[in-house]
């Protein structure tokens, strides 16, 4: 409820449901590892001598910058959870991989 509206979201056709408690702590246990991470690519970064140039520093910034923004966006996915709002394109369950397509395509028959 929000200043006297109630939101429902339908998301692929289904009412969405918020996150559960365990859900979030796993959510807020991978943002921390993701920061852990995040950091630990940092300090390397830095021994590698990312902020002196070099064409190994620039990759290691890049890394680092990489696993930085992993951690930001893990931290607003567990920030919208947590505040009762959807993810759309993520399941807040678990990221299970699809099923297969039932039709293979070859090569030769693809174009």
């Amino acid at each position: 409820m929000l200043r006297g509206l109630t939101l429902a979201y339908a998301v692929n056709g289904k009412s969405w449901e918020a996150a559960t408690e365990s859900q979030l702590r796993q959510m807020k246990a991978d943002w921390d590892d993701a920061k852990a991470r995040a950091g630990r690519a940092a300090a390397a970064a830095d021994a590698k001598g990312g902020s002196r140039g070099g064409l190994i520093g620039m990759f290691a910034l890049v890394s680092a910058e990489a696993e930085n923004m992993t951690a930001t966006m893990m931290g607003a996915r567990y920030r919208l959870a947590k505040a009762g709002m959807p993810i759309l394109g993520v399941s807040v369950e678990s990221n299970k991989p699809s099923a297969p397509s039932p039709r293979v395509v070859r090569d030769k028959d693809a174009l």
